[in-house]
């Protein structure tokens, strides 16, 4: 396939970029973004992400995995950049880090949205930008671990996660909250997180059942737009693992996961919280049923 050159004109400083940026690259290149980028340090970083991309790419293609258009995937357009490239986004978030880097810039708007009634695009257009308070409210970081054996199949892992995706989200009252489901290789074994994000109003208490269940829990009061950028990119990071993990296991949790979605959006709910029933064994015995 002949190869285009890409044209990084220019970078995207709004916060959603900033976001996605911090949730790729920290993980990935071991590079903490700086809140004033300079063209020439992003477009070397991009540069370094490529060639992490295709080197993945080309070994996850020895284990054959090749799904529809694998080709197309070592074309998939940059985030977060102003440019010139010939292609369109592959879609596979689940392992192409450009892709979801774009996931996590529409998580990241749909928290703006709902702290500011808005978002910054549409208000810098109105030349209001600092005109525009914040929602008075906090961001709750709520995160989960499991570990299984590879004897079992991510599969079944993930069909066992199905019914748990609203179990911590209803234990309160939201204003909005997202959900991210990983599965990835750890050390000879299958390592599962659960990652939330859940806007409350000031005084909502997190629940005394998250940590009675083992449950790990990071509060973010003041909300702003910049502390929606460090709580959106700190929860929603790129699963280094998917990246460089052995590229045999990996391609069992990409072809276990093509019809499994692993990012969730839960808008605002005022009904009575359910009891928070995240006992880490529940997922033990649905594995075991089935």
């Amino acid at each position: 396939m002949a190869r285009y050159r890409r044209q990084i004109l220019g970078l995207d400083e709004s916060f959603w970029a900033k976001a996605a940026r911090a949730a790729v690259f920290r993980p990935l290149l071991d590079h903490q973004p700086a809140v004033k980028a300079e063209l020439g340090n992003v477009r070397r970083q991009y540069a370094d992400l490529q060639r992490l991309w295709l080197g993945r790419l080309d070994e996850l293609k020895k284990v054959k995995w090749q799904p529809p258009g694998f080709e197309f995937l070592r074309e998939c357009p940059p985030f977060g950049v102003r440019g010139r490239w010939a292609s369109y986004p592959c879609s596979r978030s689940l392992i192409c880090p450009f892709c979801y880097g774009r996931r996590v810039i529409d998580l990241y708007m749909r928290f703006e949205q709902a702290v500011y009634k808005t978002h910054q695009k549409r208000v810098e257009q109105a030349g209001a930008i600092h005109t525009i308070e914040p929602t008075p409210c906090k961001l709750v970081e709520v995160t989960a671990w499991q570990s299984w054996e590879q004897t079992k199949p991510p599969g079944l892992i993930l069909h066992s996660l199905r019914g748990m995706r609203r179990i911590v989200v209803d234990a309160v009252p939201r204003r909005a909250a997202a959900l991210l489901i990983q599965l990835y290789p750890m050390n000879g074994q299958w390592q599962m997180s659960r990652r939330h994000l859940i806007m409350v109003d000031p005084e909502t208490a997190v629940p005394k059942a998250y940590e009675e269940a083992g449950l790990f829990v990071t509060e973010h009061t003041n909300v702003t737009r910049n502390v929606i950028v460090k709580a959106v990119s700190s929860v929603f990071q790129y699963p280094k693992a998917m990246m460089l993990g052995p590229a045999d296991e990996v391609a069992q949790i990409l072809q276990a996961s093509s019809k499994f979605r692993c990012f969730s959006f839960f808008a605002a709910s005022n009904r009575q919280p359910k009891v928070v029933e995240a006992d880490p064994s529940r997922v033990e015995k649905n594995l075991s049923g089935l």
